[in-house]
Order: C-alpha cells, then structure tokens, then sequence
C-alpha cells in the first residue's frame, strides 16, 4: 500500500531535492550504510546490460531494463530504483509528488491502485527515484492488453475474452480522462498495470503538471 500524505517528508534546496516515507526512512535506519553500498553497487552496472547482476553484504542489485532501472534486494524485502541520466531536471521529486496526489485521488477506488513510491533524490550528479517492488508491474497493461487481443483472435469462444478487453479499455480511458481533468501528464496503459487476482489497476510512472504544483 502506497504512503499518505502525512507520512511524507519533503526537503528542498538550491542543489539537492529530496522526499521519502517514513517506512523507507525506518528501513534504512534499520540497516546502516545500507544507501552508500547500493549506490555504488547501481553506478558500477550503469552502463552494462539487461541482466547484470552484483552482490555484496548480503545486498543483491540487477539490472532488469537496459534503461537504468534496477531491482535491489536487502532483508527479505526488494526495492525498484529508477536513475534519471538528466541531473538537475526536478522529474524526481515531481513523480513522488504526483503519485501521492494519485494515492489522495483514489484512495476511495478499490480497483485502482498507485506504487508504493518510498524515496526520490535528486543533486547535481546523482537522480534516483525508489519505490517497493512489486512483481505486478514488470508487464505493463498495453503489453498485457495486446496479449489478450492476440490470444481472443485465437480462440474460438472468445465471447467472454473480447468483453474483457473492452470493459479494460474503458476502465483505462476513464482513468486517463480523469488524470488529464486533473492535471497529470505521461500517462497510459504503459503507465499502468493490471492484476487479474483483484481485477485492479496500479498506476506508476506519472508526472504532475508544474504550474499545477502549488494547487
């Protein structure tokens, strides 16, 4: 489940922009020196492919895109940490602050969840974005929806399959008709995900128009 509001801390300055919940602050001060070890384990295997792997001090980081995204697993628990190449750009804390308007916004939809966004941290030469893992979200709705199109071509009954698809595709315009209303920006089926067990939508990856930040 995705922070409140009141368990966010929010701190800027002229070279460094930083936010976090209060579980990732716990976390951390739970296993010391635990942030400077992955952020060196993270800057060796930048640049290397899908699939590079590195582990030590029971600390395990793996590439899983070859866009600078990261699987890091410590404790039993597993975080998804995003670095931005463009230093300095603000997108960091904008995702984290759009989110937890998100989780404000749907917090009464049961069938609309938001990433449990943890930390965002931007300075002039590094830019992480952090959230809790979440094995729901390695497949995106628009792959998960083409997925389904394509196996309706494929069956002969597909009366109840066709339904779902489009009953999905409605449910994804309404939300992108709302976030738009709103004031978000970057979203769509790539920015959701979709888990068939609750017949839920989770949304991540999502930006907040600037000038509708102090709103």
């Amino acid at each position: 489940m995705s922070p409140d509001q009141s368990e966010i801390t929010s701190k800027e300055s002229i070279s460094r922009q930083l936010a976090y919940t209060a579980e990732f602050k716990s976390f951390v001060g739970d296993h010391p020196g635990t942030l400077t070890k992955v952020r060196v384990m993270i800057k060796a295997l930048l640049h290397d492919k899908k699939g590079a792997r590195a582990e030590e001090s029971g600390i395990v980081v793996e590439k899983v895109q070859p866009s600078p995204y990261f699987k890091v697993t410590l404790a039993d628990k597993s975080f998804f940490v995003k670095v931005r190449r463009h230093i300095m750009t603000g997108e960091n804390l904008e995702e984290f602050r759009a989110l937890a308007r998100l989780k404000e916004m749907y917090k009464d939809n049961p069938k609309v969840e938001v990433v449990n966004f943890q930390l965002a941290f931007t300075s002039w030469n590094e830019n992480y974005f952090v959230a809790e893992w979440d094995d729901r979200l390695v497949k995106n709705l628009n792959t998960y929806l083409r997925e389904l199109a394509e196996t309706s071509q494929q069956t002969a009954d597909n009366t109840a399959l066709q339904k779902h698809v489009k009953d999905l595709g409605s449910r994804v315009n309404e939300i992108a008709r709302q976030l738009e209303q709103a004031g978000f920006y970057d979203y769509g089926p790539v920015n959701m995900a979709y888990d068939p067990q609750t017949d839920t939508i989770i949304l991540f990856d999502i930006l907040f128009h600037r000038q509708n930040q102090s709103e």
